[in-house]
């Protein structure tokens, strides 16, 4: 079954060109990631975990551009002899570098989600609030393995291709939302406690503005395979570039804001990275100690959202390890 449709195979040539400008757009934005977690932190330790991340997806994403490129030009250049030369070519998955190709595209896919999935614990800090991103997580990984060895084997089912698209979307949606509500009650409770400003609206509209851009891609992966599964070709393809960008996309708003905090505040602090609470002497309520942040009754842990809002990234053994008198649980 070809997925490359017509006789001059147009769906790739849509592809690669579609692939460039998102790439283009990935590699600025990783660019400005490396700059924020690692040359921004003035005070702070570079954030070594979350800076490998970044750098492997990019390394992914090049090879990924480098392979279709090239693939796409040998299709057009060697395989023109007959009109549907190219098309054939294109659409034998079972080649070696076709292989690592899609090899490179589930890895890409699996690190994105991981990712979500982490962040959603960090804010939590509860096994049980990411059991079923994780089962949706492993379920994705299962179907990328059966995927690649029906392709192996010259089988292409856009059936197998639906199931990915479902689970690696589930993983995603339901991490996001998970994330997103967490902070959005933090923020509410913030407000009903009448907080001077609040610092969690901005995180969160990042947090959602993100989640959507990829679940909306892989919502178009879903109809097209269903509907018209040459085009899931050149969606496809996108993919990895936009996970890319959803990836970044936080460090670099998040960074934005703290240097516009600081100039603001003369050179202080961006809040996100200066929340605490202690329990107060009564025991009722919680003030704040680090920032013009008042959160009272908020079962946030002020490691956690420093953070979330900064590092976006922790250790789980600090993370979990908090001062007396602190807030028991994470955002």
């Amino acid at each position: 079954m070809a997925l490359i449709s017509g006789d001059t195979a147009r769906a790739p040539i849509v592809s690669v060109s579609l692939q460039g400008i998102l790439y283009g757009f990935s590699v600025c934005m990783f660019g400005m990631s490396v700059w924020v977690l690692a040359f921004q932190r003035r005070d702070r330790k570079i954030n070594a975990p979350m800076l490998i991340v970044a750098c492997t997806l990019w390394i992914l994403s090049t090879i990924r551009m480098f392979i279709d490129i090239v693939l796409t030009t040998k299709a057009f250049v060697y395989h023109n002899s007959t009109p549907t030369g190219p098309e054939e070519f294109l659409s034998d998955f079972s080649g070696p570098v076709s292989l690592l190709d899609n090899t490179i595209y589930g890895l890409q896919t699996l690190i994105g989600d991981a990712v979500v999935i982490y962040r959603c614990y960090v804010v939590w800090s509860r096994f049980d609030i990411i059991i079923l991103p994780s089962m949706a997580w492993v379920a994705s990984f299962g179907v990328i393995i059966y995927i690649l060895n029906s392709f192996a084997h010259g089988t292409i089912s856009g059936n197998k291709i639906l199931i990915f698209y479902a689970t690696t979307l589930s993983a995603n949606l339901s991490a996001t939302a998970l994330l997103a509500f967490r902070i959005w009650k933090a923020d509410r409770d913030a407000r009903k406690n009448n907080s001077p400003h609040s610092s969690l609206r901005p995180l969160l509209i990042v947090i959602i503005e993100s989640g959507a851009l990829y679940s909306v891609t892989l919502i178009m992966a879903l109809v097209t395979v269903i509907h018209f599964l040459p085009m899931e070709y050149v969606v496809n393809s996108i993919i990895p570039a936009v996970i890319s960008i959803t990836f970044n996309m936080i460090f670099i708003r998040v960074g934005l804001a703290r240097n516009r905090e600081d100039v603001q505040a003369g050179g202080k602090s961006f809040p996100l990275s200066g929340i605490q609470f202690r329990q107060t002497d009564s025991g009722i309520g919680s003030e704040q100690v680090a920032s013009n942040t008042t959160m009272a009754n908020s079962s946030l842990n002020a490691k956690a959202i420093r953070r979330l809002g900064s590092n976006l990234t922790s250790n789980i053994s600090e993370l979990n390890s908090t001062t007396k008198g602190e807030a028991d649980s994470t955002v």
